[in-house]
């Protein structure tokens, strides 16, 4: 789970959200996304039926549902933010953010949102002291297509490639999505109603294991 902390008055973080206007707050990253909001939606990407021994015809299959989920929910969206975390030391990592130069973002593109101390935590090593967050607005939809690339391909060996969470985040409609691998990904907002529409028109790729569940908050 990542950690997330209680931040002081003029955080640059906390800043963030409270600058939009939103209801979401830093500790609604915290994972897993689905299991700790009460409308959540849960997407099986590549999916049981292509194997990993075919990683890309896997991977092809899980960027394009992803592609068709988020078109979706950020159709009425007027700007789209990726959040990214780093797990390391007190100061952020210089190459973190360098794969998104293959999109053309580049690292002086991200607002640096601060960090989040996790020493102590028994699931990281000694030497991982901080979680440091970035952020950038994406205006052009391509771009959020190509993150998605980044990120999904990471277990597959698909390159170029993003290590690290990634968040997908409408503040003003309260909508986070989090591709975590090519296995799935999760979708989460604050109220049912910006979900309904994607629950309906992508239902055959909801995971199975947690479709009796969702099922029963859209369905009712």
């Amino acid at each position: 789970m990542i950690p997330v902390a209680e931040r002081a008055q003029g955080d640059p973080m906390s800043e963030i959200f409270d600058r939009f206007n939103t209801k979401l707050r830093p500790a609604d990253l915290a994972e897993p996304l689905f299991y700790e909001h009460d409308y959540a939606l849960r997407f099986e990407l590549g999916g049981e039926d292509v194997s990993t021994e075919y990683p890309i015809r896997r991977f092809i299959q899980a960027h394009a549902r992803a592609v068709r989920i988020a078109e979706a929910v950020f159709a009425k969206s007027a700007r789209v933010w990726l959040l990214t975390c780093d797990y390391g030391g007190e100061k952020p990592r210089k190459k973190h953010l360098k794969p998104f130069g293959e999109i053309g973002i580049r690292k002086r593109h991200f607002d640096y949102l601060g960090a989040v101390k996790c020493a102590g935590d028994p699931d990281l090593c000694d030497e991982i002291t901080h979680c440091h967050w970035h952020a950038k607005d994406i205006w052009d939809r391509r771009h959020l297509d190509e993150a998605l690339w980044l990120t999904l391909g990471a277990e597959l060996g698909v390159r170029p490639t993003f290590q690290g969470p990634l968040y997908v985040v409408d503040f003003d409609r309260n909508i986070v999505l989090f591709p975590y691998d090519d296995r799935g990904m999760d979708l989460v907002a604050l109220e049912r109603a910006p979900l309904e529409r994607v629950y309906h028109a992508h239902s055959e790729w909801l995971l199975e294991w947690n479709r009796e569940e969702i099922d029963a908050v859209f369905q009712g």
